[in-house]
């Protein structure tokens, strides 16, 4: 799959419980995740790794994702994820 281009800011989530907040932003040299939250000591790692993996899934390459969780499951991670990059792509709901 080529590396799909993000060019602008993507925002999706909500700030609620089990839930997150994903930005994601064009970058260079690769994938970086920063994740805030009152969890993160606990589950940064998962989150980094499932949003990661989300992103190469789609043919995205090179982003820069800034996370700030509520608990949020594997599922939502990847839904908000997707949302936000498509939006960072410029694609219209």
């Amino acid at each position: 799959m080529p590396d799909e281009k993000l060019v602008k800011e993507g925002v999706a989530g909500t700030d609620k419980k089990m839930d997150l907040i994903v930005t994601i932003f064009p970058g260079k040299g690769g994938i970086e995740v920063e994740v805030e939250g009152k969890d993160v000591e606990f589950f940064g790692e998962d989150i980094k790794r499932v949003t990661a993996e989300t992103l190469k899934e789609m043919g995205i390459e090179n982003a820069k994702v800034k996370i700030v969780e509520r608990s949020p499951l594997d599922f939502t991670i990847r839904a908000r994820v997707r949302a936000a990059a498509l939006r960072a792509m410029g694609v219209e709901e």
